[in-house]
């Protein structure tokens, strides 16, 4: 088997069949046709399978002796077509970049469990960060078909809920309401204070003091 996929994804995420195709593309050269490099499909429990077609190896040959002046530039892409009118998810890697050790990712976004992909990423763990081609690539072209294809499943997070606020009391003219500044102790409790001194002034106490 020339090629060997993994699955990686979330349990019991059922997908509706899809086809990936594939196709190299060079911006300078006519748009070359899509060609089908495997079907996606739901297994018994509604997880996602790999059925490659017979004709991968045959692509990546002819792929091979695809030779432009700006071959830096040739770019190898996956796609989904979802039938119908709907526009076909692509995305794209530099083709300087597929080497036979590399390992392919393919991120297929969908709004909920079930859905239909609206969305797909699809990156080479051994490209670089710099994007850079390898030394001598564009004198001697040369593409791989990676041994490993890992799928994962993704699931947008909900946005958290707004914290809501509880409005202001508002006024008849419809103003909000003026809070009054809160007291301090001698304001609130002043008259108490005048009480007790009072009460000392005339306790028996108080008037023998005033006698002696």
């Amino acid at each position: 088997m020339f090629s060997l996929f993994i699955l990686l994804l979330l349990p019991l995420l059922p997908l509706h069949a899809l086809q990936l195709n594939h196709r190299l593309l060079h911006p300078s050269a006519p748009q070359s046709p899509f060609f089908p490099r495997a079907s996606i499909l739901p297994d018994a429990a509604g997880n996602p399978r790999i059925e490659p077609v017979p004709s991968v190896q045959a692509d990546f040959e002819a792929f091979a002796t695809f030779e432009t002046s700006h071959a830096t530039d040739a770019l190898y892409q996956l796609a989904i077509d979802l039938q119908g009118d709907s526009p076909w998810l692509i995305s794209s890697v530099k083709a300087c970049h597929l080497v036979n050790t590399a390992n392919e990712h393919l991120v297929l976004h969908v709004p909920y469990p079930g859905g239909t992909p609206f969305a797909i990423d699809y990156f080479l763990d051994s490209a670089p960060s710099h994007g850079k081609c390898p030394r001598g690539w564009a004198s001697s072209p040369t593409l791989a078909l990676p041994q490993n294809l890992t799928i994962t499943v993704s699931i947008p997070n909900r946005p958290p809920l707004p914290q809501l606020r509880v409005p202001p009391p508002l006024t008849t003219t419809g103003d909000p309401v003026v809070q009054e500044p809160e007291k301090s102790f001698l304001q609130k409790y002043w008259l108490y204070i005048v009480l007790a001194l009072g009460v000392l002034m005339i306790t028996p106490g108080g008037e023998e003091g005033a006698r002696g």
